[in-house]
């Protein structure tokens, strides 16, 4: 059975010059538990407020809240209805917009290839 040059019993010997003074080991120390726990408490933070932000977009393009119209104890005609939520005008716009992009995505982004590069030919 064959062993490394420089071993003995196939065990791999290693110079004193290759091995860490234990001047430099002593010298490296772990940072303080401290610094982890302000980290992730910074994080959670953040991500709590970006979910509150999140959050509050969501409630903003969902709109506001119209309760079905109060029923006449003393009137035939009865209103079944759960209500419904009015969305803001922007909120509408970007809706419109969105749908008219997903429809046509083809013709927009040839058309705006086309543009840019025939403003780019005439300007220089």
């Amino acid at each position: 059975m064959s062993t490394l040059k420089g071993s003995e019993n196939g065990k791999t010997k290693i110079s004193p010059a290759a091995q860490p003074s234990s001047q430099f080991v002593s010298k490296i120390k772990r940072p303080p538990d401290i610094i982890y726990y302000e980290a992730s408490v910074l994080i959670n933070r953040l991500l709590n407020t970006i979910m509150d932000f999140i959050t509050k977009i969501k409630e903003w393009y969902r709109g506001e809240y119209i309760p079905p119209p109060e029923n006449d104890p003393n009137s035939g005609v009865v209103f079944v209805s759960s209500g419904y939520y009015k969305k803001p005008l922007l909120a509408k716009a970007i809706e419109v917009a969105s749908k008219f992009f997903m429809a046509h995505w083809q013709w927009i982004i040839g058309t705006t290839i086309a543009v840019v590069a025939l403003y780019l030919q005439f300007t220089q």
